[in-house]
């Protein structure tokens, strides 16, 4: 039991390792607690001429803290974009004043938004409409009706971010 009393017996080294951990201890400062930055502000476009799908779109997106400009019309879109960058679009294809796929293909020529991602939403489903979608600059296409979270999950690969 004799052992159980007594400290062991200082090394060599034992002085050098008290300095260095009280150096240690006396230049370690206190470091400052991370703070949570605001999201950056993401504005997505969303070009749909459907009052109802605009609706249902606009409110699940803006759930996921979107920021969202609607355009009922590719005039209404070329106006939005004309003044803003938004950082995604979201397009229809048969729209009152032409066709989503056009305005992706000026879109796509167009140095202010050539890199902005376009995910293509259409009714229009046959074989064709994903080459359509690539050949006109869109980066997604996505048939109507769709699942919300396959929507949710391209939205996130063209912002490069989780959303969730």
């Amino acid at each position: 039991m004799a052992g159980a009393d007594t400290l062991p017996e200082p090394d060599d080294n034992s002085e050098e390792r008290k300095s260095s951990s009280a150096t240690s201890a006396a230049t370690v400062e206190p470091q400052p607690q991370p703070t949570e930055l605001p999201t950056p502000n993401r504005v997505v476009l969303v070009l749909e001429d459907d009052l109802v799908q605009l609706r249902l779109l606009q409110q699940h997106l803006e759930s996921l803290g979107l920021t969202l400009l609607t355009a009922r019309s590719i005039a209404e879109a070329q106006q939005h974009l004309s003044e803003n960058r938004p950082q995604l679009a979201i397009f229809d294809v048969n729209l009152p004043d032409g066709s989503g796929l056009e305005l992706c293909e000026q879109l796509d020529s167009d140095p202010r938004h050539c890199t902005m991602p376009i995910i293509v939403l259409s009714s229009m489903t046959g074989n064709d409409m994903i080459r359509k979608t690539r050949a006109s600059g869109g980066c997604y296409f996505v048939g109507k009706p769709y699942d919300p979270n396959v929507l949710l999950i391209l939205i996130e690969r063209a912002l490069g971010e989780s959303l969730q």
